[in-house]
């Protein structure tokens, strides 16, 4: 079991205003803070406000549990709320980019260096159309996914 000091947040204290549309869990959705027992604010990188919100009108309840990743950052990481209802990935407008995991670090690297992403001024940039890439997916050979034919009737189990 880990040893990672867990603070409890009582309250949503800011959230962005993005529309969103879908049944929760959803995977995006607005960006939040939530203020701690004991004084301090974070924003939290790992979880969309109206994954919370449901989770609250379903009978959740504060304080829930986060881990602090860093000053001001944090990840929601309480034992009530199933695994299904956690973001897959920080969301990589809140969180440093140096605290971003190791995989989504990678595919922002990748996206830079292929001319689809541009950061600039604290601005992301993501440009629409085909990255540069070496390799043209629809060039490669397809795999069918058919069974092979028959050689005759399935074999009777009981026999």
């Amino acid at each position: 079991m880990s040893d990672r000091k867990l603070a409890r947040a009582t309250s949503i204290t800011y959230q962005t205003l993005l529309g969103t549309w879908g049944t929760p869990p959803l995977a995006h959705g607005n960006c939040f803070y939530m203020a701690t027992d004991d004084g301090h604010e974070y924003r939290i990188v790992n979880f969309v406000l109206e994954n919370l919100e449901a989770l609250l009108a379903a009978g959740l309840t504060f304080p829930v549990d986060i881990a602090a990743l860093d000053r001001g950052v944090a990840v929601i990481h309480d034992r009530r709320i199933p695994s299904e209802w956690y973001a897959t990935r920080f969301c990589e407008v809140c969180c440093p980019q140096r605290l971003l995991p190791m995989p989504q670090t990678l595919r922002i690297e990748r996206e830079i260096m292929q001319g689809v992403r541009e950061e600039q001024d604290g601005c992301i940039i993501i440009h629409s159309g085909r990255p540069a890439c070496l390799i043209d997916p629809t060039a490669m050979p397809h795999q069918t996914t058919e069974p092979p034919p028959s050689s005759g009737p399935p074999a009777d189990p009981l026999h």
